[in-house]
């Protein structure tokens, strides 16, 4: 069940897509891994070898998606058993011609199987310019 405590960490999510398209343009997305201090994670134009291993399906995938971004950034400084039971919130900023609005930021099916293995729990996203989501891993 959605809580008030998860429309605002989006809101924050989609404050920082907006800021980092403002400066380099290039990451629409922004996600926080919530277990202990938060952990952010943007998309970028960037290959990793974790990237390889959940989208075998793509081997030409060019982006490093913001879950990927945002677990190999846990990574760098926790345990990876510190995800078990984590949550994880994105947002999707998407340019209307005036202003940037809220989008669909579902994770696709690899960040999803990453996730799911690393024991992140729930998953919450943006919908579109008012609404959001939660999905349950396990």
């Amino acid at each position: 069940m959605l809580k008030d405590r998860d429309f605002v960490i989006i809101d924050r999510c989609f404050d920082a897509a907006c800021k980092k398209n403002k400066t380099d343009g290039n990451a629409r997305l922004y996600c926080k891994l919530d277990n202990g201090p938060y952990v952010y994670g943007t998309n970028r134009m960037k290959t990793h070898t974790m990237q390889n291993t959940f989208f075998q399906h793509n081997r030409f995938q060019v982006y490093l998606h913001a879950e990927i971004d945002a677990i190999v950034n846990f990574l760098r400084t926790r345990h990876p058993e510190d995800l078990m039971g984590a949550s994880l919130h994105i947002a999707r900023a998407k340019w209307d011609g005036e202003k940037y609005i809220k989008a669909i930021a579902k994770p696709c099916r690899g960040c999803e199987s990453a996730l799911r293995w690393f024991g992140v729990k729930r998953m919450v996203f943006s919908m579109d310019e008012f609404t959001i989501s939660e999905q349950w891993l396990w």
